[in-house]
């Protein structure tokens, strides 16, 4: 998703700077798999961190599928 957020400039203009030589958002990229790499390394230490972590970010998955269902039932005739 980030680079596509990126391609499309939907980011801070730092992330988004396409190199020219591999026509892709390198340091985007390079941001995301950093991202990654510290939220993994709870799971090093502790896997109940690592749980509770995986667990926060799930339920906050369905929230943000459940908000857009939610509206649509709510308001109807807003969204069609």
């Amino acid at each position: 998703m980030m680079f596509a957020f990126a391609r499309d400039g939907g980011i801070p203009h730092r992330l988004h700077i396409i190199d020219t030589r591999f026509k892709s958002p390198i340091r985007t990229v390079v941001f995301g798999a950093t991202c990654s790499f510290l939220l993994a390394l709870p799971a090093l230490g502790s896997e109940v961190a690592f749980s509770g972590s995986t667990s926060i970010a799930t339920i906050g998955l369905y929230v943000s599928y459940g908000i857009p269902i939610a509206l649509t039932l709510v308001y109807p005739l807003n969204y069609k």
